[in-house]
C-alpha cells in the first residue's frame, strides 16, 4: 500500500474499498467478528481520508500506508483460512491495484536495472496524474481529484466482480 500513497486520498480511499470488500464478505459469511472490525477501521479510516483528499494537510506516511496494507492482508488471509467456500482469486480482485503496482514496479525496476526498493514517479497513479495535469491542462487539485476517482474505479470494478463471485474457483482449484 505504500506504493499507492503518492495522491492526497489514494491508499486511503483504496483501503475503504478494501475493508469494505472484506467486510461484505464477512457479512456474507456471518462473521460477526470481521465485520465489526472491518466497519470499524473504514469509520476510522474515512475520518482520516475526508480531511486528507479535501485539504492535503494530513498524511498516513510510511507508518499508515503499512499499517492498511497490513491490515487488508491479514483481513484477507484470515478470510481465505475460515472461509474456504471464498476463492482466494476474489481476495487477490479485491487488492488488485496495490497487487498489480507492486508486481509491475518490480518488474519495471529489475528490467531497467534499478534496485526495487529504489524510489520514483513512473506507478500508474503518477502517470495518469501528469497525463491530466500536463494533457488536460487541469488544475493540480482537479487532476488529483479525477486520478483519484478512476484509480478508484479501476478497483471497484474487479472488486465487485470478485464479491458477486466469491465463491467461484476455476477448475485447478482445490
Amino acid at each position: 500500500f505504500n506504493l499507492i500513497d503518492g495522491l492526497n486520498g489514494l491508499c486511503s480511499g483504496l483501503s475503504i474499498l478494501a475493508f469494505i470488500f472484506f467486510g461484505l464478505l464477512a457479512f456474507v459469511c456471518d462473521d460477526a467478528e470481521i465485520l465489526s472490525t472491518m466497519a470499524l477501521t473504514v469509520s476510522c479510516v474515512l475520518g482520516f481520508w475526508l480531511v486528507n483528499v479535501t485539504t492535503g494537510r494530513i498524511f498516513l506516511g510510511d507508518a499508515g500506508a503499512y499499517f492498511l496494507g497490513h491490515a487488508a492482508a491479514w483481513t484477507a488471509i484470515v478470510l481465505a483460512s475460515r472461509y474456504p467456500i471464498i476463492s482466494p482469486w476474489a481476495l487477490f480482485l479485491g487488492l488488485i491495484y496495490p497487487i498489480s503496482e507492486t508486481l509491475i514496479t518490480i518488474v519495471r525496476r529489475r528490467l531497467a536495472g534499478n534496485p526495487i526498493s529504489a524510489p520514483d514517479n513512473k506507478h500508474l497513479h503518477h502517470l495518469l496524474y501528469r497525463w491530466l495535469l500536463n494533457g488536460f491542462g487541469l488544475s493540480e487539485r482537479l487532476a488529483n481529484g479525477t486520478t483519484g476517482c478512476l484509480i478508484f474505479l479501476w478497483s471497484a470494478v474487479p472488486a465487485t466482480i470478485a464479491f458477486y463471485n466469491y465463491n467461484y474457483f476455476f477448475i485447478f482449484d482445490n
